[in-house]
């Protein structure tokens, strides 16, 4: 089932089980940040008919990862062009493993008509149904090919996973960075204003403010030393619960949703250790896999949602 949530009249979030996408719908035709998997891809082609739109044109991916990216292969396949940061597309030529929680996967590398014919390194700005689009690299974060995606007239950012609802996944088996994704969040702040509505991968539409309340969290965690990852959480919870509770745009980023990511992480890792892994990777730009040795949970396949949130 796909959720529409309408930003403005032709610019809609839709939700199904991957990440987050943003459609636009106009006289240009259609355009999509983000696709998920195969099956939700034609599940949001179907809800695009029914608002008037026709066949996807344009798909910007904000990442490469499956529950982002899966549906590029359809899309492509269908006529779309592609867009993303050639890290991304780098990413999306080789299998990559992915380790998130106790689950590990490993991504394939996707087939030709599923991959990005354009990729920019620092910025690419579109011009698509009225909106001026631009999309903008800021550095290693979450990985190392995610971009923000401004709709300048709409004051509105698709930030795919840079942002979150609860503790971040770093995926420094990609070339995420903790420091890298602090530096980022710092710049998309200082591209938006108290207006700005900022659209995540997976968390409800939030505002300045929680971005904000993230960014700190993010740092509070890069400073406690190791051993202190357990108050390091506690501090996380109380920050970002106060300042998300206040948020205008209703996120629902709440301590109780922190306090159930952290709970969920525990099943295969201590939470200090995941923080701690998550701290000195991040901070170092290290690729190197945890010390510890882990249960593991692949998914059975390509859009499977038990690793919902890469």
């Amino acid at each position: 089932e796909v959720s529409t949530e309408t930003l403005q009249p032709g610019l809609h979030v839709m939700r199904a089980t991957g990440g987050a996408v943003i459609v636009s719908i106009g006289e240009d035709g259609v355009l999509m940040i983000d696709d998920q998997y195969p099956q939700t891809a034609r599940r949001i082609q179907d809800e695009i008919q029914t608002l008037g739109g026709g066949d996807v044109d344009l798909v910007v991916n904000t990442h490469a990862h499956f529950d982002h990216a899966d549906g590029n292969p359809l899309l492509g396949a269908a006529g779309a062009s592609i867009v993303a940061h050639a890290n991304a597309r780098r990413q999306m030529l080789r299998s990559s493993r992915l380790d998130y929680a106790g689950f590990h996967y490993i991504q394939p590398a996707y087939p030709a008509e599923g991959l990005p014919a354009l990729t920019f390194d620092e910025a690419i700005t579109l011009h698509f149904n009225a909106h001026t689009i631009d999309v903008q690299y800021f550095g290693r974060g979450h990985t190392d090919g995610d971009v923000a995606v401004f709709f300048r007239e709409a004051n509105i950012v698709h930030v795919g996973d840079l942002f979150s609802g609860g503790y971040p996944y770093i995926d420094a088996n990609n070339g995420g960075s903790l420091a890298g994704l602090i530096a980022v969040s710092r710049a998309i702040l200082d591209k938006t204003d108290a207006e700005t509505r900022i659209v995540s991968g997976h968390a409800p539409v939030a505002d300045r403010e929680a971005l904000a309340a993230y960014a700190e969290m993010l740092e509070i965690c890069r400073k406690r030393p190791m051993p202190a990852s357990r108050s390091c959480f506690s501090a996380m919870r109380r920050k970002v619960s106060r300042r998300v509770q206040r948020s205008s745009w209703k996120c629902s980023c709440t301590s109780r949703t922190l306090t159930q990511s952290f709970q969920r992480s525990r099943s295969s890792y201590s939470g200090s250790r995941m923080l701690a892994t998550c701290c000195r990777r991040g901070s170092s730009g290290s690729s190197a896999r945890p010390a510890s040795t882990v249960s593991s949970a692949a998914p059975r396949g390509r859009g499977n949602s038990a690793l919902s949130d890469p």
